[in-house]
């Protein structure tokens, strides 16, 4: 009978998740032809804090000597902050954290495209995100990334139709 409850569970997580038919990347960093999917139930609070960019697409070298974004909440708002490298370009901002649609999308202050969680350890301290259009990619973590947490991100990325061939860790 628990056997049978764990498969139940399973299923029913499955059927939450958040998926979107394939699409055509715009930077190559990801194949049309895999489907992408957000990681579904995933509540803002479970991002908040400082992550560390710890790996991306495009470019060997992090853009910027601290790639990070912070996710704070007060009064029931959520902001975010960030310095990071989606491929070889540097992008900075903050303010409200919105909505990208579903649990597990977000929003960030000037950015055109809602970031995808595609993958948060159970810890809450390591997380791969990605986008539909296969514009960026990115590992992120709130402490040094062990290998597992790391292999467990790459899986992912590649699951979700990500090039590794393309993809470095800083």
């Amino acid at each position: 009978m628990p056997k049978l409850r764990a498969g139940l569970a399973f299923l029913a997580l499955i059927g939450c998740a958040q998926g979107t038919a394939p699409q055509t990347p715009a930077q190559g960093f990801r194949t049309g032809a895999a489907p992408i999917y957000s990681t579904a139930a995933l509540p803002v609070t479970r991002m908040l804090g400082t992550w560390r960019q710890v790996a991306g697409f495009g470019a060997r070298t992090p853009c910027t000597t601290a790639p990070t974004l912070q996710i704070a909440a007060q009064g029931g708002r959520a902001s975010a902050q960030y310095d990071l490298c989606f491929g070889p370009n540097r992008r900075m901002g903050a303010g409200a954290l919105a909505s990208g649609g579903a649990q597990g999308r977000y929003h960030l202050p000037n950015l055109d495209t809602p970031i995808w969680v595609l993958w948060i350890d159970e810890g809450n301290r390591s997380a791969a995100l990605g986008t539909p259009d296969g514009s960026f990619g990115m590992i992120v973590s709130k402490d040094p990334i062990p290998k597992d947490r790391m292999r467990a991100a790459r899986e992912v990325l590649a699951w979700n139709g990500y090039d590794l061939t393309q993809f470095h860790q800083y």
